[in-house]
């Protein structure tokens, strides 16, 4: 697939989930599980975790979701007293546990970059699905360990028989929603389903909401993360420039010499987590690095671990506080001092680059 067509891809998938945003259906959905918790105050961090996945995985991808859910969640976690870096991992650990679904932005941006003669179709969605997997169970793993000990435990304990405090019965959902959900789940499985492209499916699944008045298109265009959009241009057109001019090989024949081909993904996961920890998993370091697998590939590394170690290492570092999705959750943050806020920075940076030596002993095992 060209880089325009691409582009289009991820503008149609990013406009649709713009358009479920703006008329109130995510929102909607994820208040209603919410107050289903009652005196089970201590199911809420798992339902955050699983809220967000799950809006993730349906197509929203990593940054929709968590520019959705963050704000929520942030409210949420002041009314049961959850702090703020517990907050973030759960919420970016619910992003990206459901980013790499064959159906998400991510995932379709993912499968798009691989995508080219040196793999079938059989092979590149088995990728994809080993993509998802992967992240989904490092995620949802490390996420829960640091949940634990950094004082995720000591809440438990402290809030497991305890209720949340209602603030009024959240609304039900409305003819608009329910008809933007079905249109969701629709898209979800014709994407799954049909080899049609997913760009072309969004294209119509908007189009049906906006010709019938279910969301309002002005709205939802200023709701598109058009700088990730931007970011994925131009990483995009980079990449094409650097492999039409041998940069590319000439990169991956230098990553080659510092290793043997089977410890080439360990290098790509570091490679891979330090961008991503001062950048954008989706908008910079997949578009730069997924590109390059094929000269990884003629280097003699396996093409399946490399891209794997890709999505793993950029995704394992996101709640870094100079990373896309940790500025969010901290931007989400409200009524804490400027000591707590610093204190909060410090925190996830120390979180994120952790996570830069542990994508390379995970990658290590694929």
């Amino acid at each position: 697939m060209s880089p325009l067509a691409l582009l289009l891809t991820i503008v149609s998938v990013a406009l649709l989930f713009a358009l479920v945003t703006e008329n109130g259906t995510s929102a909607a959905i994820a208040e209603k599980l919410l107050s289903r918790l009652g005196s089970r105050m201590h199911l809420a961090p798992l339902a955050l975790f699983v809220i967000t996945a799950v809006i993730s995985a349906a197509g929203a991808g990593n940054i929709t979701a968590t520019l959705l859910i963050a704000p929520l969640a942030m409210r949420f976690a002041a009314r049961i007293g959850l702090s703020p870096f517990l907050t973030t991992l759960l919420v970016i650990g619910g992003a990206n546990a459901g980013s790499l679904s064959p159906v998400s932005m991510t995932g379709i941006l993912a499968r798009e970059l691989l995508s080219g003669p040196q793999w079938s179709e059989a092979a590149l969605t088995s990728l994809s699905w080993r993509m998802f997997l992967t992240v989904f169970g490092s995620v949802t793993a490390l996420q829960a360990i640091g949940f634990l000990i950094f004082g995720g435990y000591a809440w438990l304990r402290a809030h497991a028989r305890k209720g949340v405090a209602k603030t009024g019965e959240p609304r039900l959902l409305n003819r608009a929603q329910l008809v933007t959900t079905l249109v969701v789940a629709m898209f979800s499985v014709l994407v799954l389903a049909t080899p049609l492209s997913p760009g072309l499916i969004a294209a119509v699944a908007a189009i049906v909401l906006i010709s019938s008045r279910l969301a309002s298109l002005q709205k939802a265009l200023r709701l598109v993360p058009w700088k990730s959009v931007a970011l994925i241009a131009v990483m995009l057109q980079l990449a094409h420039f650097a492999e039409r001019f041998g940069w590319v090989a000439l990169a991956a024949s230098q990553l080659s010499q510092m290793g043997t081909p089977a410890s080439m993904p360990i290098w790509i996961a570091l490679i891979a987590a330090a961008l991503s920890t001062v950048s954008s998993s989706s908008g910079v370091v997949l578009p730069l690095l997924l590109p390059m697998i094929p000269a990884f590939a003629a280097a003699g590394a396996d093409p399946g671990a490399t891209a794997v170690a890709v999505v793993l290492g950029s995704h394992l570092v996101d709640c870094s506080p100079l990373s896309s999705l940790g500025a969010m959750c901290l931007g989400a943050v409200h009524g804490e001092s400027r000591k707590q806020e610093r204190r909060l920075f410090v925190a996830l940076l120390a979180w994120g680059l952790a996570m830069v030596p542990v994508s390379g002993l995970i990658a290590a095992m694929l």
